[in-house]
């Protein structure tokens, strides 16, 4: 986007909650390191008076210990999504970007500024990209951008960070900091409707934020609701006013929950499969307002209204399948405190990656292809009602390298059921 067009909150007082799953599986411990996330930002002092020169470029440490143990940490996964909600994109995807393409020519412009000038910039916090244009199969092109060569890591500010396995977020970097300062700065006046009310009127930054924790009802399976009163800002004749308002939230702002969200198989070239975890899912723009027809902007601005949710992956269920990347939720830092591990209290035995079926000469065949323990003896029963069940064969789970093993059936049946079960 550029200035004049971004997105975020006008809501002074946001709200947040944890589902059921969530606080069963990380319980209070995983509550704390998404509520460190939470508290970096609301710690931060009214964005105007933010100075840059309090923050530094870089942001990620590695835990040895945590690396070892292929954890992943809870508060910097959401930190990094939290800013994302908040209205900042991943810095150096968008240092360069086509602006319009023709069979003669390309427009590439700068879609990253610097947090002091507000000029467009191919600096992320002191890191300079290039870009090559790269032409796809489709027809479409990008920008994709490139690393100064002689920068001694590739990314810098907390959108950019790779969070793998040890690596976590100690807070905010010098461009991250200028950016929350030019979003929600008192001085930034956009034209802007309330959520839930279609008045529109001249509003500034809200300056800070304010989060609000909602409590969940296991017995209800709900949350309690929550009214939070507090004064809004508008500016109207030129004159600064404002307005008290309650609001009644039954639901939080932002939701954090947890699911069994699977993962998805690419297949290799050599036809081995590879299982990915799907780490989170989290909301995207899609419920964002866009405000431009009653501001100068084309693609903006807007707000950024109630809905957020960050879904985790119960990562800890398939800990110890072969082939697979042995994640597991954490929360640790730079001290030598031992990681807290996260593994909840499930376990798969199997996860299914293919079903097929062949045809050789008048005769068919179903094969099934899952992920599971290496070395483990599994017993693959039968069945064609789901309740009786028959043993059809037994396979030990011999691929060492991938992790999977199959089994291959006659089709004789209208319908056929199949079970594998650890038996070793």
């Amino acid at each position: 986007m550029i200035l004049g067009e971004e997105y975020r909150w006008n809501l002074p007082v946001i709200t947040y909650g944890f589902d059921g799953e969530f606080l069963a599986y990380f319980g209070e411990e995983g509550v704390a390191a998404v509520e460190r996330a939470i508290a970096i930002l609301s710690n931060l002092p009214p964005v105007s008076e933010i100075n840059l020169d309090d923050y530094d470029t870089r942001s990620v440490l590695v835990n040895q210990d945590a690396v070892a143990l292929g954890l992943l940490d809870v508060k910097s996964v959401t930190l990094q999504w939290l800013m994302y909600q908040l209205g900042l994109a991943q810095a150096s995807r968008y240092v360069w970007t086509i602006r319009e393409r023709t069979n003669e020519s390309t427009n590439v412009v700068q879609r990253n500024y610097n947090p002091a000038t507000l000029l467009p910039s191919d600096l992320v916090n002191d890191i300079r990209y290039g870009y090559q244009i790269i032409a796809f199969a489709d027809g479409s092109a990008d920008a994709i951008e490139t690393l100064d060569p002689l920068a001694t890591f590739a990314f810098s500010a907390v959108t950019d960070a790779h969070l793998s396995a040890g690596r976590f977020l100690v807070g905010l970097t010098r461009d991250d900091g200028g950016g929350l300062r030019y979003l929600y700065s008192r001085t930034n006046i956009n034209i802007e409707t309330f959520p839930g009310s279609m008045e529109a009127t001249a509003r500034p930054g809200i300056e800070e934020f304010n989060f609000v924790k909602m409590s969940w009802d296991t017995n209800g399976q709900r949350f309690n609701s929550v009214t939070s009163s507090f004064d809004i800002t508008f500016v109207t004749n030129g004159l600064t006013q404002t307005q008290h308002v309650q609001r009644v939230v039954t639901t939080p702002d932002i939701l954090f929950e947890m699911r069994d969200l699977g993962g998805f198989r690419e297949r290799g070239p050599a036809g081995e499969y590879y299982f990915l975890l799907r780490l989170t899912e989290g909301s995207d723009t899609a419920h964002w307002q866009n405000l431009s027809s009653m501001n100068a902007g084309t693609d903006g601005p807007g707000i950024i209204v109630p809905g957020a949710r960050l879904t985790f992956n119960k990562l800890g269920k398939y800990a110890g399948l072969g082939g697979l990347s042995s994640y597991q939720w954490g929360s640790f830092d730079e001290t030598s405190n031992p990681p807290v591990i996260f593994t909840g209290n499930e376990r798969a035995q199997t996860v299914t990656l293919d079903n097929y079926l062949e045809k050789e000469g008048t005769n068919s065949y179903f094969t099934s292809v899952l992920l599971g323990t290496v070395g483990a003896v599994y017993q693959v029963d039968s069945s064609t009602n789901l309740s009786d069940w028959t043993p059809f064969t037994t396979v030990t789970n011999e691929n060492w390298m991938y992790g999977h093993f199959s089994f291959r059936d006659e089709v004789r049946d209208s319908r056929k059921f199949y079970r594998a079960v650890r038996r070793d």
